[in-house]
């Protein structure tokens, strides 16, 4: 744990304080606040790692809204997850990261992160499960695509009437390995790569054909 989440776990800061005040950068709708509240509280108190089974309990809430809550916080870069025994865990760690987060490309990074969450938000018009956020997280951090790529295949996933993560990380890695970044450059590719393949056979055509003479020459 470092020095800014052992600041905010301990009696010197107060966190519903910080959370309060940054609702509204965050986007924090009132229930997400209270889950994140909650949370911060379990683990204060309980030091331990805290499972939805954990809040559910101590919010007396249905699992599926505590699920969706704490799938949106995850969009929001507002809490980590990890799994152990085929239990998902959770932690503050990215939301109080970002409370003392001074490097602004960290913070563009971030900025950028959750634009493009909305944006499959919006087409898929459903909150992103945490898979699917690891998978975009994956696509930004590890394999470094660019922000504008994603933003165009999803777009032609849209047009085309696709709407799967599959489809769409297939369609990445196939413009990766082209080295193109738009549909309009892949079409130029496509169109590109025929044209090279017509000149190729219509020079092995030419080379191959044989003259109704070659048989008298060679004699």
């Amino acid at each position: 744990m470092n020095i800014a989440n052992r600041l905010l776990l301990s009696e010197f800061v107060s966190f519903p304080k910080v959370l309060f005040s940054s609702m509204k950068d965050l986007d924090l709708s009132i229930s997400e606040s209270f889950v994140l509240l909650q949370l911060w509280y379990l683990i204060y108190h309980e030091k331990k790692l805290i499972s939805d089974e954990d809040l559910v309990e101590a919010l007396s809430s249905d699992e599926n809204e505590i699920l969706e809550i704490l799938a949106g916080l995850i969009s929001k870069n507002c809490i980590g997850y990890s799994e152990k025994n085929g239990k998902m865990t959770y932690d503050l760690e990215p939301l109080i990261e970002s409370f003392f987060m001074e490097d602004n490309n960290d913070s563009l990074v971030q900025d950028n992160k959750g634009k493009i969450f909305k944006s499959f938000e919006s087409e898929f018009k459903r909150l992103l499960s945490p898979i699917e956020i690891d998978l975009i997280d994956e696509w930004i951090e590890e394999k470094e695509y660019p922000e504008n790529m994603i933003f165009e295949v999803l777009r032609v996933a849209v047009s085309n009437g696709k709407l799967s993560f599959k489809y769409i990380d297939h369609i990445l890695i196939d413009w990766e390995k082209k080295g193109v970044a738009s549909q309009k450059e892949n079409q130029e590719h496509e169109l590109n790569k025929k044209a090279t393949k017509k000149t190729t056979v219509i020079k092995e055509i030419k080379t191959n054909k044989k003259s109704k003479y070659d048989d008298i020459y060679r004699n």
